[in-house]
């Protein structure tokens, strides 16, 4: 990273959120003595607004300028890898819906958001990822709200090993479409039964699929990565989810661009490694 690059970006980033401060620091004090000076809103609250969106305007120019310049600079040195950063406050940019819903387990909502796309090759195996933002608009006549059903990571992986029978090994999500209709199974493994619930199109099927050494890689990727992991397995494909709460290229606010942060973003990648190499995606048969 140079120095003075990274200094702009960290003065650019603070001023953001100074702005945002001070003009929620405003707008509170507005609101306070609104009752001794009502016309004191007419001044207030236009600054107060302007400062905020100033401030949020200028956050996302910074975001956009780190996505453009040192993620994808970082995976413009990897090979086979491309990555897509997301411009702007544009919608979709990854996964399609298609995709994101071909899953069967992932809830289909009135927002759908996905950004920050990447595909590649890493041993052998093909993937693509993006975040996959979905959320639903509820109105209840006199108000509305959003609730958020999915924030995290999504994956589409090649799978390399035959199944002619989906297979979903969900945790904390339930199956959708077609999928309702699978036989809910239990393993031999109480721990594994605690941890995901498993659906199958074909129970010969899932035990098939379900090795006692192939749970154990699947506890193990649980373990490594917090969130709610769904999984879906069809023919040449798994799709694999992790609800995380967070955006994974995503700057935060009011923490200053480091070498941490880079080091996180190179973390989140591996993420696509640990996954291939935990599940063996390579091997076309089952151990």
């Amino acid at each position: 990273m140079e120095k003075h690059t990274i200094k702009a970006l960290n003065d650019k980033k603070s001023w953001s959120e100074l702005f945002v401060i001070i003009g929620g620091v405003i707008g509170v004090f507005g609101g306070l003595f609104f009752m001794l000076y009502p016309s004191i809103l007419f001044v207030v609250i236009p600054i107060s607004v302007i400062l905020i969106i100033s401030g949020s305007i200028m956050h996302e120019q910074v975001k956009q300028t780190f996505r453009e310049t040192y993620v994808k600079g970082y995976f413009d040195t990897l090979a086979h890898v491309d990555y897509q950063p997301k411009k702007g406050f544009s919608k979709i940019q990854g996964l399609s819906k298609e995709k994101v819903y071909k899953s069967n387990y992932m809830e289909r909502t009135n927002i759908f958001k996905t950004f920050d796309y990447l595909m590649g090759e890493i041993d052998g195996i093909e993937f693509e990822s993006s975040d996959v933002l979905l959320q639903n608009q509820v109105n209840t006549g006199k108000s509305s709200h959003v609730v958020t059903i999915f924030h995290g990571r999504m994956f589409v992986f090649d799978f390399k090993k035959p199944i002619n029978h989906e297979v979903l090994v969900l945790e904390k999500y339930k199956p959708r479409n077609k999928a309702r209709g699978y036989d809910k199974i239990k393993t031999e493994s109480v721990n594994f039964n605690q941890l995901f619930n498993i659906y199958a199109e074909d129970p010969h099927t899932a035990f098939y699929l379900l090795t006692p050494h192939f749970m154990e890689q699947l506890k193990a990727l649980e373990k490594n990565h917090p969130g709610n992991i769904g999984m879906s397995f069809q023919n040449s494909k798994l799709y694999l989810s992790i609800h995380n709460d967070r955006s994974t290229f995503e700057l935060k606010w009011f923490r200053p661009i480091d070498e941490a942060v880079i080091e996180q973003l190179e973390k989140d990648f591996k993420i696509i490694e640990q996954i291939i190499h935990t599940l063996k995606l390579s091997d076309n048969v089952y151990v």
